[in-house]
């Protein structure tokens, strides 16, 4: 999951998860780019996300109330989505949005999931919180 820092009009509570563990959402986003908005830099950027992390740049483009192809979801995905997908949740509204039905290895003696938090700079400037989390049955994915 990555939120965007509030000094971009972007709520507190916002998670944009991708990877493995976010709900379909793909071609769709992009022919709903915004308003006004031509949906090419989109493309790009959705098609990045099939194969690899998005960087800063790419996140702030997404989480960015005035361009952003996402709508915010409330709902976690009713089945397990596939590798690549991206959806923008509400955390206030959507408490259970890491529930997706993927199995994630688990802290030790803990029933909770284990995340690893990192900061996500440009320029030097902290702008993202990010926390990545590993499937605990295939080592090629990641939340």
């Amino acid at each position: 999951q990555k939120t965007m820092m509030p000094e971009h009009d972007v709520p507190s509570s916002s998670a944009l998860v991708a990877g493995a563990a976010a709900p379909a959402m793909r071609a769709e986003a992009v022919e709903s780019a915004g308003p006004g908005r031509p949906g090419e830099p989109f493309q790009a950027i959705f098609a990045a996300a099939m194969t690899r992390w998005l960087n800063v740049s790419e996140l702030e483009t997404l989480l960015r109330p005035e361009t952003s192809p996402l709508s915010v979801s409330t709902e976690p995905p009713s089945t397990s989505p596939p590798s690549g997908t991206l959806i923008l949740y509400d955390r206030v509204a959507t408490r259970n949005y890491k529930e997706d039905g993927h199995p994630w290895i688990r802290k030790k003696n803990s029933t909770r999931v284990r995340e690893d938090h990192v900061k996500l700079r440009v320029g030097g400037r902290y702008r993202i919180a990010g926390s990545y989390v590993h499937h605990s049955e295939s080592s090629t994915m990641k939340r």
